[in-house]
């Protein structure tokens, strides 16, 4: 792992060698659930759509549960500049709320950044690999859609 953002009680974020982020959320509580969403909606907003967005939520934290405010926000962003394509792993623990979102999951598999749930993180970074950006397309770099862990 290459660079990681630490984002207070909220969340963490590692940039993988392979050029996509590792975000670990802490916390369910409205405000962790804000400044995660705005952290992936300006991501998304500035996104480089020749580039897949590939993506891995790791959501194994004991203080982490899916929530229906979870659930609309991501939808929100889900729905943001839909000529962006990828793929979004959900890491999580094996429980109810894996089988909801999978669940969601299935519905939303049109979606242009379909989401898939994993147990195991080793399948979700493998499944996100599969995807690979066009060989002329330069990486998206680090720095090109942080702006520093000021205000999140």
């Amino acid at each position: 792992m290459k660079n990681t953002i630490n984002h207070k009680e909220f969340f963490t974020i590692e940039r993988l060698e392979d050029g996509f982020d590792c975000m670990r959320l802490h916390s369910v509580s409205r405000q962790a659930i804000d400044a995660w969403f705005a952290w992936i909606s300006e991501i998304v907003r500035n996104w480089d759509p020749v580039i897949p967005y590939r993506v891995l939520y790791d959501l194994t934290d004991n203080a982490v549960s899916y929530t229906g405010y979870m659930r609309v926000q991501a939808l929100k962003v889900n729905e943001m500049r839909p000529e962006v394509k990828g793929r979004i792993a959900i890491y999580m623990r094996r429980d109810a709320n894996a089988t909801i979102v999978s669940l969601v999951g299935r519905v939303r598999s049109k979606s242009p950044r379909p989401f898939r749930v994993f147990y195991n993180k080793d399948e979700a970074l493998t499944w996100l690999r599969e995807l690979k950006p066009p060989s002329n397309a330069a990486p998206q770099q680090p720095d090109q859609h942080a702006k520093g862990d000021d205000t999140r």
